[in-house]
């Protein structure tokens, strides 16, 4: 059942505008730091690591994982199929944790 819903959910997040959301959300702190080591000047050196990491992981982390785990149900909502899952006698878990895993595993390829 799980790699079903597994299978089920990475097919329904992987299309080309929710890729393209998270690519352009993942390059968004690349270019503040392009920007900013622009800005240095010639004899100054800036190490671009602590920015990159406080913003990934304070700014950008949560928007992705926001944006996937919300059109993980989204989509059941939209297809009306999220009523006939849940009356299903099936534990919530298993509905849940094959999303969260289908979000995780869009999401962390990209955000590396």
């Amino acid at each position: 059942m799980m790699a079903v819903m597994l299978r089920f959910s990475l097919n329904q997040m992987v299309d080309r505008r929710r890729i393209a959301l998270v690519g352009i959300l993942a390059l968004i702190p690349v270019g503040i730091v392009l920007l900013i080591s622009g800005r240095v000047a010639d004899g100054d050196t800036l190490d671009p690591s602590p920015i990159l990491d406080g913003l990934v992981i304070a700014g950008v982390l949560p928007l992705v994982v926001m944006a996937l785990a919300t059109s993980a149900f989204g989509n059941e909502l939209e297809d009306r199929t999220l009523n006939n899952l849940v009356l299903k006698p099936v534990s919530r878990v298993l509905i849940v944790l094959p999303k969260m895993a289908a979000s995780i595993l869009v999401a962390a390829p990209i955000l590396l």
